[in-house]
């Protein structure tokens, strides 16, 4: 526009007004989209790379926004010019030695000045004189400007409001429109070398060309359009509307109060109102039974307020609406309820105070104060059947399914509904009790046993409860109340030992039970005699147990044995046949004795056969039937002579007949009764057992 006016058909070019040297200094400038508020461009200056901008703010919508997903600025336009064709602001300054003028006299005597450095406190008087309008402190009035323009100008700009209308623009514009032409930003080349890289600059020739969305056309980047525009924002602001008209874009609202509840009679009470668009002239309204009453308000900000309730309007149990006025506004707000409630009741005391889980249902006595008839009993939730005994007394009934299990339970009175309230809760504990261990399977097994299963019955357990073995918690199943079973694995009965068993209640309450013995055993044997273990027999002759002895294997005993045996019978031998005895199998013992004898004791192991002893007798007798006969026919001198042989014939017929015809008890196996013990053996373990003999 301003080219034109001056007579040049384009600001660029050589024909162009910036190539005359004229307006190319680019003393001030702002606008466009936010560019690099994160990241980093890929050539200095120029947007790229991975800049990223601020993100565009929900309220940044109105006609004309760019749909770029970033913030975008101005936001509004104020004159601001410097002098152009006599065009500025006029200010004073008493600072006359500073450059300012006195103020006093007609203001064209005084100072002229412009650009952003008064527009910009211009704006801000102008929001400082919405905020003493509105009494209030608005912080970023962006949302607010934008709401006042989005409602002026619709969905395709203001025909009322457009600034190429002068001063028929309509009385009530807050925003008037800059509809026509455009920001032109000289730009160039290296100035030195009129070379390099073009970006966002249309150059067709000269020294300058202009700031274009394109390198071979011109587009303007910061034209002019309906709504707003990267040129002038919203458009130019004007102050009085803005003032008057701030508040109706601004949503008249109460969001909430605090406290909502007093209690009869608890005097006076303080309110916080939370909301939006209050104004100093704002007034809370209380309204119970169709009867509003004004409270006494203070004004805190645009979005709170604070009020009294006087403890006249507390007096009796009831609902009441809050709301707030405003004589800016067509009409109060929306209300709020506000409750006043009875006293609320207080719990006192609780008898009894606590129970064994598993117990049977109960009736627990409450104390307190405030209780009304319609008061109930809480149990962790839970609203038991109450009785009202007075109104500092209720009963309750506990059932049986709220004392399973162990853990707090809050007790909560709750008056009648919906103005009773509630008490503050006292704890009731259901304890786990102490377990008592009455027995255990198995008692023992055999050291190196595989994991095994033990069962251990006794009272009261529940499901929480758990099997130590050896000190040792081990997996618990839960039956019953009278029943567990627990995992013992192979590792804890790899060594002979006696162990403790003990169960064991959790917190709060339990504890652990006294202990049983659990014995892990070494294996072992025992022998067995099998039928009568007796025998008689004549001396000489065998005594022969059949079968008579095996061995019972204990806690796991998987070894054979081995076996010996002795007999208290004089003379007698003792054998076990097998010698070595496996499971199952059976032995037989043998006692083999000596007859009775009547030669001394040097005949002993001369044992012969009896048809051998026979012969020799009867040739012992013949021999001493013919020296008889012999000595007597012989004569004196042959006498003499034989004197000697027939003494050592006497001798050895002694022999024989000690051997042969003995009948003397005092050798041989004596007759009476004996014991034959049997031992049986295997490493260091031996066991013995005992067989009777007689011998006759």
């Amino acid at each position: 526009m301003i080219a034109g006016f001056l007579g040049y058909k384009t600001t660029y070019g050589l024909a162009g007004l910036c190539d005359t040297g004229e307006g190319v200094t680019t003393a001030s400038g702002s606008g466009g989209p936010s560019g690099c508020a994160t990241g980093g461009p890929s050539n200095l200056g120029v947007v790229g790379g991975t800049c990223a901008g601020y993100a565009k703010p929900a309220w940044q919508s109105v006609t004309g926004s760019a749909a770029d997903g970033v913030r975008d600025i101005p936001d509004v336009s104020l004159f601001a010019a410097n002098g152009a064709w006599g065009h500025s602001y006029i200010f004073c300054d008493s600072n006359v030695g500073g450059g300012g003028a006195v103020c006093a006299g007609a203001p064209s005597g005084w100072s002229l000045a412009g650009g952003t450095s008064f527009a910009s406190p211009i704006m801000a008087g102008i929001q400082s004189l919405v905020n003493q309008s509105t009494a209030s402190r608005w912080g970023n009035p962006n949302p607010t400007y934008y709401a006042l323009a989005a409602a002026e100008y619709g969905g395709s700009g203001s025909g009322n409001c457009n600034s190429s209308m002068g001063n028929a623009v309509g009385a009530g514009c807050v925003f008037y429109d800059v509809t026509q032409g455009d920001m032109d930003v000289p730009c160039q080349t290296n100035p030195y070398t009129l070379t390099g890289t073009l970006f966002n600059c249309y150059s067709p020739a000269g020294q300058f060309g202009v700031l274009s969305l394109s390198n071979s056309s011109y587009k303007p980047a910061y034209g002019t359009q309906a709504g707003w525009d990267f040129a002038t924002g919203l458009g130019s602001v004007n102050a009085a509307n803005l003032v008057n008209n701030w508040l109706s874009a601004v949503t008249f609202q109460l969001n909430a109060v605090s406290p909502e509840s007093a209690t009869v009679g608890s005097g006076a009470v303080s309110l916080l109102i939370d909301g939006n668009g209050f104004s100093a002239q704002s007034v809370v309204e209380f309204t119970v039974s169709g009867v509003t009453t004004a409270l006494p308000t203070t004004f805190i900000s645009q979005s709170q307020l604070s009020a009294s309730i006087p403890s006249s309007l507390l007096q009796a149990a009831g609902t009441a609406q809050i709301s707030v006025t405003d004589p800016a506004r067509q009409g109060p707000s929306s209300a709020v309820t506000f409750t006043v409630t009875l006293a609320p009741p207080v719990l006192g005391t609780l008898m009894p105070s606590s129970a064994v889980a598993g117990s049977a249902a109960f009736t627990l006595a409450v104390s307190g104060s405030n209780f009304d008839s319609g008061a109930v009993v809480n149990f962790d939730g839970v609203a038991l059947p109450t009785t009202f005994v007075s109104a500092t007394s209720l009963t309750a009934a506990v059932p049986a399914s709220s004392l399973a299990t162990a853990g707090s339970n809050q007790v909560i009175v709750s008056n009648s509904a919906p103005l009773g309230g509630s008490s503050s809760a006292s704890l009731f504990m259901v304890d786990n009790p102490l377990p008592v261990l009455g027995s255990i399977s198995p008692a023992n097994v055999a050291m190196g046993s595989a994991a095994f299963t033990l069962s251990v019955s006794g009272s009261h357990f529940n499901s929480s409860s758990a099997v130590n073995f050896n000190g040792q918690p081990v997996s618990t199943a839960f039956v019953s109340s009278t029943m567990l079973t627990a995992a013992i694995p192979a590792s804890a009965v790899a060594s002979v030992g006696s162990d403790p068993v003990t169960v064991s209640n959790p917190a709060p309450g339990g504890g652990a039970s006294a202990a049983a013995t659990f014995s892990v055993l070494a294996p072992n044997f025992s022998l067995v005699v099998n039928g009568s273990g007796s025998a008689s027999i004549l001396a000489g002759q065998t005594a022969v147990y059949k079968n008579a002895i095996s061995f019972t294997p204990q806690n796991g005993f998987p070894f054979s044995i081995t076996l010996s045996c002795t007999s208290t019978a004089p003379m007698s031998q003792c054998s076990a046949s097998p010698g070595s005895l496996t499971q199952g199998a059976s032995a037989t013992i043998s006692v083999a004795t000596v007859e009775h004898a009547s030669l001394p004791p040097v005949g002993v192991g001369l044992r012969l056969p009896p048809s051998t002893r026979i012969l020799l007798n009867v040739s012992a007798c013949l021999l001493g039937l013919l020296l008889v006969v012999f000595f007597g026919l012989a004569g004196r001198n042959r006498r003499r002579g034989f004197a000697l042989c027939f003494s050592l014939v006497l001798v050895v017929l002694s022999v024989i007949f000690q051997t042969s015809c003995a009948s003397n008890g005092a050798t041989g196996s004596s007759s009476g009764s004996n014991t034959v013990t049997v031992t049986g053996s295997s490493g260091g373990t031996v066991h013995t057992a005992m067989l009777s003999l007689s011998v006759k």
